[in-house]
């Protein structure tokens, strides 16, 4: 956790990202994927906020929306750097859209299998003034990268099929630091690794922030991992933001039912138990995001549903007087 947090960086206002579905011999949109329906979030310099929540909550969605590889339905996003305000959804400068980077779930997949790791590298990077026309100094300082994260330079001249799996994740953590980054986009990184390379990873990614003082949208399913790497965690579901709050907080006061839900599946968590000695695990299957539930999303699988969860969808309230503890549930919603 990066204890150098200073103003926003990043504001995301009232973002959705909807997929059209398509059907029949001329290809007529009969519905819309809702994979991110409007949210709200902000990011400060230096800091790490954590998005968890289960498959098809629309973590990753989000994080290709905040680096542009989707352009929003509706909303604005917006990057702030000292030389001032830019909107990701238009186009950028080049030194700003350098400055916004993502480390994709699967390593192998995000690299060219016909580049070696040298060439996979030195594309941003010829891009720049500091390394146009500069081939020595740009192999030097690939090499001395490499070094940070345990490989040597001879892993330059290497293809992905050469690498491990902690090797290619490796290499993808190299391509989005080399361009000395503000923001960086973390996709599960650690989820296709072994757990002794899964923290050697998390432990690279911190010795980034602490040299960089980076800022992270970390995406991961690991309740565990994003206690202790983050600084705020907000809870997914179906597009929404259900809670958001301190990591210690989350742990020790969870509110909304689908984050304890969560956190009693870990197997360590100390509420994972009924007074019966029985585990209180989630039901049922996440609705699907052409047909949502109405009302509250999460209604259909929480044992605390009212008739007034099936008419109005909850929205994000404060529960506590700094306002960094928040949560979508009719429950503490007392106006």
């Amino acid at each position: 956790m990066n204890q150098t947090i200073t103003d926003e960086i990043l504001q995301i206002e009232n973002v959705k990202m909807y997929f059209p579905v398509k059907k029949g011999i001329f290809r007529r949109v009969i519905g819309y994927v809702k994979a991110v329906d409007d949210i709200s979030l902000s990011l400060k310099k230096g800091e790490t906020l954590c998005l968890v929540g289960e498959s098809g909550s629309g973590k990753t969605t989000l994080g290709k929306v905040v680096v542009g590889l989707y352009k929003a339905t509706e909303g604005k996003i917006f990057y702030k750097t000292e030389e001032g305000t830019y909107e990701i959804s238009k186009k950028l400068p080049l030194n700003v859209r350098q400055k916004i980077q993502m480390i994709f779930q699967n390593p192998y997949s995000s690299l060219d299998p016909r580049l070696t790791v040298e060439r996979t590298l030195s594309e941003g990077l010829e891009m720049t003034e500091k390394f146009k026309s500069k081939p020595k100094e740009l192999s030097s300082y690939l090499a001395t990268l490499l070094e940070q994260v345990g490989l040597s330079k001879e892993y330059l001249f290497r293809y992905p099929h050469e690498l491990s799996g902690g090797q290619r994740q490796r290499v993808a953590l190299v391509r989005a630091m080399s361009l000395e980054p503000d923001l960086v986009v973390c996709d599960e990184p650690t989820s296709a690794l072994d757990v002794s390379v899964q923290a050697q990873v998390v432990n690279l990614l911190q010795d980034f922030q602490d040299k960089l003082n980076l800022t992270y949208l970390f995406i991961t399913h690991d309740m565990a991992l994003a206690k202790y790497i983050s600084d705020r965690i907000a809870v997914m579901y179906l597009g929404k933001v259900v809670e958001i709050a301190n990591g210690e907080e989350l742990f020790s006061n969870p509110l909304h039912p689908y984050t304890k839900a969560l956190l009693q599946s870990l197997p360590r968590f100390e509420a994972r138990t009924s007074e019966k000695g029985k585990k209180n695990t989630l039901k049922g299957e996440i609705p699907s995001p052409i047909n949502m539930p109405s009302g509250c999303r999460f209604r259909t699988r929480c044992p605390y549903a009212t008739k007034i969860c099936e008419k109005i969808e909850p929205t994000l309230i404060n529960v506590d007087e700094n306002g960094e503890h928040r949560v979508a549930c009719h429950l503490y919603d007392k106006s």
